[in-house]
């Protein structure tokens, strides 16, 4: 008998789009606007885990450490908590949301990699790149070439 516990969450349950806009065009002269977009800051009604992915999906410095001591409690317990959440410790969930924010933000908007860089919680352009490297076996530029559709750029504003 297995007594596994299927993960409650799936990471497109748990990413925080960082966009706030999307493009729309007026029916009426064809011309593109911006309008807002609803964002779900707590997708998963789970305190401690929404504020978890926030912090992650807005790029901010993320430290396990200093994560588990704002809710009194250690980087293991907090592993075990997203491994039972998620089927994910914690440092795959945050790669995972990592890697699907650097690809929106790659693929939507025609952000310097410096800035791709910063909002997405690394302190240099060779950290992002390293990262993008290891992860999809490209440089970040090619990346984004690679998920770009038609259209894709400017499709969605921060």
């Amino acid at each position: 008998m297995d007594d596994r516990v299927s993960p409650q969450f799936s990471i497109d349950d748990l990413y925080i789009s960082p966009f706030k806009m999307r493009r729309a065009f007026n029916p009426e002269t064809g011309r593109p606007y911006y309008e807002p977009i609803e964002r779900h800051l707590k997708p998963t009604g789970v305190s401690v885990l929404d504020d978890m992915l926030l912090q992650i999906c807005e790029g901010r410095l993320f430290s396990r450490k200093e994560f588990a001591a704002k809710y009194s409690t250690t980087e293991d317990e907090l592993n075990g908590f997203c491994k039972l959440l998620t089927g994910m410790g914690t440092g795959d969930l945050y790669n995972e949301l990592r890697k699907r924010l650097i690809d929106d933000l790659l693929r939507y908007t025609q952000l310097p990699m410096s800035t791709v860089a910063q909002r997405s919680g690394f302190k240099s352009n060779a950290a992002l790149t390293t990262f993008v490297r290891t992860h999809h076996r490209s440089s970040p530029s090619h990346r984004r070439l690679q998920l770009r559709q038609r259209y894709d750029a400017g499709k969605y504003s921060i």
